[in-house]
């Protein structure tokens, strides 16, 4: 939306540690959004696509389901990927656009809120400096220090459904 930005991560690799992932299926609207963001053709390239689903109880399916078969979207119903190929996708498409100073190795020690947006107090390797911000998004994650900080209210919830996710080589 031609909106220039600064992204700070206090880690310096892509992914979780770059080893393994937390998200690994993409539903339809994520894929949607990928699609906006001009990534999604590089998620459908290397992911995995899939639309049919069975679960069993020992032997026995329990459920099925076939969700290409209703689906007004161009994307596919879901398409399994790893979560650090996405965020590499969507780093790349961040350089891409030129409007993100991306940051690495940067960690927001502090927040402090002004009348006219936030001053951050960053930590880097060099040392430490302060930025301005007009507007904050926090995307640290269930357990956000600068949300703690700021003693604003986290309403999480949690599902009741179990899975398992791993990645395998």
């Amino acid at each position: 939306r031609g909106i220039r930005a600064v992204l700070l991560d206090e880690d310096d690799t892509v992914g979780v540690r770059g080893a393994s992932s937390r998200g690994i299926c993409y539903a339809q609207k994520s894929l949607e959004i990928f699609a906006r963001l001009g990534i999604y053709e590089r998620i459908a390239a290397k992911g995995t696509t899939w639309s049919f689903g069975r679960t069993f109880s020992g032997e026995t399916e329990v459920y099925s389901f076939n969700l290409r078969t209703e689906s007004v979207s161009v994307q596919p119903p879901f398409i399994n990927l790893q979560q650090f190929y996405v965020e590499w996708f969507l780093v790349d498409r961040i350089a891409e656009l030129g409007l993100t100073d991306m940051r690495w190795k940067n960690r927001v020690l502090q927040v402090e809120p002004q009348a006219d947006g936030v001053v951050l107090a960053v930590e880097t390797p060099a040392g430490t400096y302060h930025l301005h911000a007009g507007h904050l998004i926090d995307a640290t994650g269930a357990h956000s220090p600068i949300r703690t900080q700021l003693a604003l209210p986290a309403h999480a919830s949690r599902s009741t459904d179990r899975w398992c996710i791993s990645d395998v080589r």
